[in-house]
């Protein structure tokens, strides 16, 4: 099957090799058949191919085996059906035509339905849209998808078997799996590699680029040689690896972890090659993930979701995967290493072996039980003889890893765990690598003759490479200073002169007078004038050196560049002399290049500033060659590297820059078109993505951003302290110390008249006070925000945004008295700020600032985003946020009860009455001025149900009286109560007749409430005293002012 690398007609794959070749080994493309129409004539196979298929047929190579064709079939014949089959594929993908009129990035850079959806089988003719889609979403499931057609044809399958009479076993099981067995048919579900294979040859380069890109992000397996389908030249796409850089991590000499970024295309590491002979049992592709990740499937095999049992275009490619060391001590390398991958019987693709055993350092292949006359044979043999590292796997034996002799293993697969398997043919693979001297560089692919590659004979790569190439002519050998200054002259001093002048120009002081106005206009002018009388050097859009990948220069510099010049030869109305084209016609260009789905800058990354008669040309542009569109503008804005760019990119499959350690530049923007069946549901043509971060000015914005927290807190803290202050002195129940404050609790219990709250400040009299003050602070803001907390809001965010800005300013002068860098600038700015806000250098590390270097400029962006921030700030700050959003600890209420309520809690052991000493924890003895009505926690006369009515202070006084301890039986006299020991001995209780007439009215007023709440009543010897009786609630609020 093919889907298990192997096919039970091995010969057939390898006789389809080249079929289309003329007598010189070069292709005749004119061959292909006309797939708008699969029926017609297939391509004519010339006379040297047919001897090849002829002999082979007859057994006259590999060494006599005779591998018919299936039942008698002619190879001509076959080779139709084979052609058909390949044909039924791209018709049923609804690729038609495609071989030739190639798929752009602008066909499938869309919204459409798939866009929005996440299902994983889908009508077959939108498997293509479907996996495309998923695909530059870098969703790595996007090879997982299947169509509906075969699994609905299945299951009409079995409906008409259920419909049947009953029959026999062999007719009720063994017919599904001759249905099952049957030939490739237009039922057959698509192989996902197919349908990713399908794609891959009717795109054109640069959506090739962009497909094995997303597919390197997904961590996928890459095609490195592909066979044409229709004429079987081999083609190596090195062009669509020219974006992929590699990390990794090895450790030196000394034990120390060393990164390494590399375009994976110059990378020189190790290289294994894995490929079978014969048809296996066991799937290669699933042994070799096992190898570089077993937890994803890099290389797609049987066993994968959504495979199925056909595959039509997988046979002879080569897929390429690396295994990138992180430096730990549990790799299973130490080293990027490279895994290639043939797919198919190796003896049906001599030109894909001979490459990859040549250029390998290590080869494994994979085996059945041969025998000695097969005809791979001599292939093997002569592998074995070679000096480079060789390891068998034999699917159908049973040892473990044995050296047959010095640089070859073989390792059996028979009733062998998965996990035994990879752990011994790593053991296997780092042994051959330590002697194996042999490096594979991608690049050195294209040395090898016979195979096509695409920059040397696609035309839009050999375009795009000519162009590199003549860019890095002018740019060999020198500074990248150096190249800014001379190839780009436009965007140098002069711009940014003019980009200040034109901010101060939109931002004028009040005291300016038209005279100024107009001396900066005629500035302006003349910087453009300076601007149009620069040199002009001839660049070709397309391409940029790698060696200037990781440098701060790349396409956006040149278009750049362009929009400069035509910015200022508009402003003269004059061509430039070196100009070979009329300026004019420069956005055209670059309207062309952002419906081919480019992103283009919109605001320069350097000056901070955007080009405005630059971009609306380009957009007039636009508006001509799209129409009158409608557009829908998304901007994403966020600190630098949070991953802002990776998240549009795969929501939209953009392709916005993203990079380590590298961020994107300016703003930038790109349209995606909105499908015709979108339109209509979505309300709009166009979408317009902004992406914005990374400029030196976003530095400013990001210090901004992350000071926006720091500021909030510090404005609200030092309100809240403020307001906190003036509590205590403006609100009656907040001033002086505690016992204040608790006679205002009793005065609201009074007026309150609540005997549930009043059992709460009795039993739980710390949470009662705290519960007070947090309602007397909620109050007064309530009542006080307009004349008091808000204007306090105000002028602190007007004071702390003044330190912030002088912060800034001599940071500024700071750094440029020492000739600093941005880090000397961040430094003396957290300094001066670390009094007022929790905010240093390390809220900042990992953000680069190495290319800031204009903190003028820096200063002016802060200015503006800290407007912004402030006037957010202040826009959200009302009743309800303020204390929300302060921390719990730092809210005025918190800062109150920690000011009123650090004190002792400690309750008489009678009446509950609360010491009133002003230190927690304090050495000396308990006490309070008034105790109260012992009855009021509980207290009763012994042997009875009535509730004591004695006051400690007079209970003391008393030679007869006398109580029993908690949880004790014992009698002691209430004038020697310190006798019980405990609680007791620590109270200090004076015997007097002091009273507080307040305690007295509450017994009286809620004796009921007190007989329910304890089960007992006051008679008897606790009978209360009609003399109580007389005080009103008014006399208990008077005794709280009079005795407190």
């Amino acid at each position: 099957m093919a889907d298990r690398e192997g096919r039970s007609g091995d010969w057939k794959t390898r006789e389809r090799r080249d079929r289309s070749k003329s007598m010189d080994g070069r292709p005749k493309m004119d061959s292909s058949p006309d797939l708008d129409c699969p029926d017609k004539t297939e391509p004519k196979i010339n006379e040297e191919r047919m001897k090849d298929i002829r002999k082979s047929a007859t057994g006259e190579t590999h060494g006599g085996e005779n591998k018919d064709f299936g039942t008698g079939v002619r190879p001509d014949q076959w080779l139709q059906e084979e052609n058909k089959k390949m044909n039924s594929l791209f018709h049923r993908l609804h690729l038609e035509g495609r071989h030739h009129n190639k798929l752009r990035a602008a066909d499938v850079l869309q919204i459409t339905k798939h866009s929005l959806q996440s299902h994983e089988s889908c009508a077959e003719d939108e498997l293509v849209q479907t996996f495309i889609q998923k695909l530059l979403m870098m969703n790595y499931r996007a090879r997982f998808i299947h169509g509906n057609k075969a699994s609905e044809q299945v299951r009409a399958r079995q409906r008409d078997n259920n419909s049947e009479d009953e029959g026999t076993i062999f007719d009720n099981v063994f017919k599904v799996i001759s249905l099952s067995n049957n030939g490739t048919s237009q039922s057959d579900q698509i192989h996902p590699m197919d349908i990713q294979m399908a794609v891959f040859h009717c795109a054109d380069g640069f959506l090739k680029q962009l497909m094995v890109t997303k597919l390197s992000q997904c961590q996928y397996a890459l095609p490195l040689l592909v066979p044409d389908p229709f004429t079987q030249q081999i083609e190596f796409p090195l062009w669509t690896f020219r974006q992929i850089n590699k990390s990794w991590k090895m450790r030196n000499t000394n034990n120390e972890a060393i990164s390494q970024t590399q375009p994976i295309y110059k990378a020189e590491t190790p290289m294994v090659f894995f490929f079978r002979f014969g048809s296996v049992s066991s799937s290669k592709s699933q042994l070799m993930n096992s190898l570089i990740n077993e937890k994803h499937n890099t290389f797609f095999h049987r066993n994968c979701p959504g495979s199925s049992r056909t595959r039509v275009l997988m046979d002879g490619v080569v897929e390429i995967a690396w295994f990138c060391s992180s430096g730990s001590y549990d790799d299973k390398f130490t080293e990027c290493l490279a895994f290639c991958n043939l797919h198919g019987d190796a003896g049906d693709h001599e030109k894909q072996l001979q490459i990859l055993t040549e250029m390998a350092s290590v080869n494994v292949v994979l085996l059945p039980r041969l025998d000695r006359n097969d005809r791979s044979m001599t292939k093997l043999e002569n592998l074995y003889k070679d000096s480079k590292p060789l390891i068998f796997l034999l699917t159908e034996d049973v040892s473990t890893l044995v050296e047959i002799q010095k640089g070859k293993y073989k390792v059996g697969l028979k009733d062998r765990s998965q996990a035994d398997v990879s752990e011994a043919l790593r053991r296997a693979l780092n042994d051959c690598l330590s002697e194996s001297s042999y490096a594979f560089r991608l690049e050195d692919v294209s040395k090898h003759s016979d195979i096509r590659v695409d920059e040397e004979d696609d035309d839009d790569c050999r375009r795009g490479r000519e162009a590199a190439q003549q860019m890095m002519s002018l740019l060999e050998k020198k500074d990248l200073r150096e190249i800014k200054e001379s190839f780009l002259p436009h965007q140098g001093k002069l711009w940014h002169q003019w980009s200040q002048k034109n901010k101060e120009l939109h931002r004028p002081q009040g005291d300016e007078i038209e005279m100024d106005i107009s001396r900066k206009q005629t500035d302006l002018k003349k910087i453009r004038k300076q601007q149009h009388q620069l040199a002009t050097v001839q660049t070709e859009l397309e391409g940029i050196s790698e060696e200037l990948q990781d440098a701060v220069f790349g396409l956006e510099h040149i278009m750049r560049e362009i929009g400069q010049i035509y910015e200022s030869c508009s402003s003269v109305n004059e061509n430039k002399k070196d100009l070979q084209i009329h300026f004019s016609s420069l956005p055209s260009l670059a309207a062309e290049m952002m419906i081919s789905g480019f992103p283009l800058e919109l605001m320069d990354g350097d000056a901070a500033h955007v080009p405005v008669i630059w971009i609306s040309a380009v957009l007039d542009e636009l508006v001509q060659k799209l129409g009158d569109q409608r557009v829908f503008v998304l901007s994403v804005l966020g600190i630098q590297s949070s991953g802002k760019s990776t998240m549009l990119n795969a929501m939209f499959g953009l392709q916005f820059a993203v990079s380590a350690g590298r961020c994107t530049r300016g703003a930038f923007m790109q349209l995606i078109r909105v499908s015709d069946e979108m339109k209509t549901q979505m309300n709009f043509d166009y979408i317009l993505v902004v992406d914005t971060e990374g400029l030196p000015a976003i530095f400013g914005e990001i210090i901004c951003q992350k000071l926006k927290e720091p500021i909030e807190q510090s404005l609200y803290k030092k309100t809240a302290r403020e307001l906190a202050n003036e509590m205590r002195t403006e609100c009656a129940s907040l001033k002086g110390n505690r016992s204040n404050l608790e006679k205002h609790i009793l005065k609201t219990l009074a007026e309150e008249e609540d005997f549930d709250k009043y059992m709460d400040y009795i039993d739980n009299p710390r949470d009662h006070f705290k519960s007070f003050i947090r309602d007397e602070v909620r109050q007064y803001i309530n009542d006080k925000f307009s004349i008091s907390v808000l204007p306090k809001m105000k002028e602190n965010t007007k004071l702390l945004q003044q330190k912030i800005m002088k912060a800034a300013h001599e940071s500024t002068e700071h750094v440029q008295v020492n000739s600093g860098d941005a880090g000397l600038w961040l430094k003396s700015f957290t300094q001066q700020l670390s009094d007022e806000l929790i905010f240093s250098q390390k809220h900042l590390s990992g953000v680069k600032h190495d290319d800031v270097d204009d903190f003028n400029l820096l200063e002016d962006v802060i200015r503006q985003e800290l407007n912004a921030i402030m006037s957010d700030i202040s826009s959200r700050f009302n009743k309800n946020t303020f204390p929300e959003n302060l921390d719990y600890k730092f809210r005025p209420d918190e800062l109150l009860i920690d000011h009123l309520c650090q004190c002792c809690w400690v309750q008489c052991p009678f009446c509950k009455a609360i010491c009133t000493n002003t230190i927690e924890n304090h050495g000396e003895d308990h006490s309070v001025p008034f105790h109260q009505v012992i009855g009021l926690s509980g207290i009763y006369f012994a042997k009875t149900n009535n509730l004591s009515v004695h006051i400690c202070t007079s209970a003391v006084a008393k030679h007869n009286l006398h109580f029993h301890p908690i949880d004790s039986e014992d009698k002691v006299p209430w004038r020697e109560y310190r006798r019980a020991g405990g609680v007791y001995a620590n109270w200090s209780i004076t015997p007097d007749l002091s009273e507080l007439p307040y305690w007295k009215w509450f017994v009286c007023r809620f004796q009921k409430d007190l007989e329910k709440h304890y089960s007992k009543t006051f008679e008897g010897q606790g009978k209360i005293p009609d003399e109580w009786r007389k005080y009103s609630k008014h006399d208990a609020i008077e005794s709280l002012d009079k005795y407190i």
